[in-house]
């Protein structure tokens, strides 16, 4: 999976979370849209988490911008501040999951889990 949060120390609790008790492995990480980007260009991740808020950046723009490059990509939105507004815009641009960083809890290791199985099995080709 690829972090993409402008924050060094909410990217550092994901990582240590999702690794130690979800079994994700991070492949990259990244502090703004346009490293993200790279980062998922190129190191071919399942999962990305972003971020909504990355500085003077718009996140809504990085899911949609992502969902256009990758679309087998699981896109999981995990934002300081999720209302009904954000989790509709979230999605509308192309998220998987929408959740707030509160929620950091094996519940939001389930829904990862869940996420990436059901986007990988969509992808799989049909004959």
């Amino acid at each position: 999976m690829v972090l993409i949060d402008d924050s060094p120390d909410v990217r550092y609790l994901l990582n240590t979370f999702l690794t130690a008790d979800g079994g994700f492995q991070v492949v990259g990480e990244a502090g703004d849209p346009r490293r993200g980007r790279s980062l998922v260009r190129h190191m071919r991740p399942d999962l990305a988490i972003v971020d909504l808020a990355l500085g003077r950046h718009d996140g809504i723009a990085l899911v949609r911008s992502l969902r256009a490059g990758r679309p087998e990509l699981v896109i999981a939105v995990v934002s300081g501040f999720v209302d009904e507004q954000v989790r509709s815009a979230a999605l509308a641009a192309g998220a998987d999951v929408v959740a707030a960083k509160q929620q950091l809890t094996d519940d939001l290791i389930e829904v990862l889990a869940d996420a990436s199985r059901d986007r990988r099995r969509d992808a799989v080709p049909t004959t």
